[in-house]
């Protein structure tokens, strides 16, 4: 998944109005937005909004996690280098 949503959702931007910028159809949007097209259109969704390519496929961060026997504890970034 990308971020696109979020991102026209702050900016006020409508999706059928971003596809018509990148010259696609709303149906090819959403696939788009499922991750189901190519880098280049990515970039070029990126370009419109004046992004980089990373921040419009930034996810949120994944939660690492350590299991001993039964017990399982999150990993705190930094710590997870040391495992």
């Amino acid at each position: 998944m990308t971020r696109i949503k979020e991102i026209c959702k702050e900016r006020g931007i409508k999706l059928k109005d971003l596809a018509k910028m990148i010259g696609v159809s709303s149906a090819y949007m959403t696939k788009i937005i499922k991750g189901e097209s190519q880098l280049y259109r990515y970039q070029e969704i990126a370009d419109k909004l004046g992004i980089s390519l990373v921040d419009l496929l930034e996810q949120e961060p994944v939660e690492h996690y350590q299991r001993r026997g039964n017990k399982e504890r999150r990993l705190i970034p930094g710590e997870w280098e040391k495992r």
